[in-house]
């Protein structure tokens, strides 16, 4: 799969890291038919639960690539600057032990912003306070404006739909859930 400038501009361009079993990304283009979406799972298991699941969705296979493999070399491979529309990272691993892994700190993260375009949004979740408290802080470092941030929970919040099995799981157990939309801070000329 190999993004190259001059697609139909009414499509957006959306990726999530981490997909998991395919969840969000399917849900997510079905109900945006405007949306090309690639969905990148590192995890051999997960990634092949979604590839079964992606088959019983034969009206979304041409809006939604399934990648096998680590994003960081999979993006600097094959995607250009400026081409993103949307980042998704719903639940990443919070790295508990490693703080500095994660990814507002992680040494990728500014080359992954240079493949989003100025006008882009980044769609970030977690459940774990602490990574929220990374996003709150490391946004404004990198050059994003948290453009909204919610908490979420089930009792107070009873129609929110989850997204992916962990946020479904999370909610059940009665966890608050951190949910952001970042974008870049507009330049001051």
């Amino acid at each position: 799969l190999k993004i190259k400038d001059g697609r139909d501009a009414s499509h957006i361009l959306a990726l999530e890291i981490g997909c998991g079993v395919g969840w969000h990304p399917i849900q997510y283009v079905l109900e945006n038919p405007n949306v090309l979406m690639i969905a990148i799972e590192r995890t051999r298991e997960k990634y092949e639960k979604f590839v079964r699941r992606l088959v019983l969705h034969k009206d979304v296979d041409q809006r939604l690539a399934a990648v096998h493999s680590d994003a960081i070399h999979f993006l600097d491979q094959n995607l250009p600057n400026h081409c993103l529309d949307e980042v998704w990272l719903l639940y990443p691993n919070p790295e508990l032990k490693h703080p500095k892994k994660r990814w507002f700190q992680s040494p990728f993260f500014p080359r992954l912003l240079q493949l989003t375009k100025p006008t882009a949004q980044i769609y970030f979740a977690t459940n774990i306070e602490s990574y929220a408290a990374d996003c709150l802080e490391w946004a404004p470092r990198l050059g994003l404006a948290i453009i909204r941030y919610e908490t979420i929970q089930k009792n107070l919040h009873p129609n929110f739909q989850p997204r992916t099995h962990f946020e479904k799981k999370y909610l059940e157990r009665g966890e608050t859930i951190h949910n952001f939309v970042l974008g870049h801070e507009p330049l001051n000329l």
